[in-house]
């Protein structure tokens, strides 16, 4: 593991694939979200990849999740996490 990657760890910012296995999705999941404005990118590495907030991002993700299930569309879960 690199330095950069064990900095970026140990400051829970994680790439999206990493995030998507925490939160139990795919990462295309994860990228549509960003893409709607669900979930907010933090940075973006040398690469282009996508970095977020582990704890915040994780939590975004469960209140969607939750959210869903009780049959609220992604829009309208939108519209209620931009009103934060």
């Amino acid at each position: 593991m690199n330095a950069a990657r064990k900095e970026r760890l140990k400051n829970g910012i994680l790439k999206t694939g990493e995030i998507a296995k925490k939160a139990n999705l795919l990462p295309s999941c994860i990228r549509y979200y960003a893409k709607m404005g669900l979930l907010d990118v933090y940075s973006r590495t040398q690469g282009k990849f996508c970095l977020y907030k582990q704890r915040e991002t994780l939590k975004k993700i469960q209140r969607i999740k939750t959210l869903k299930v009780q049959g609220i569309s992604l829009e309208t879960i939108r519209e209620k996490i931009n009103k934060r």
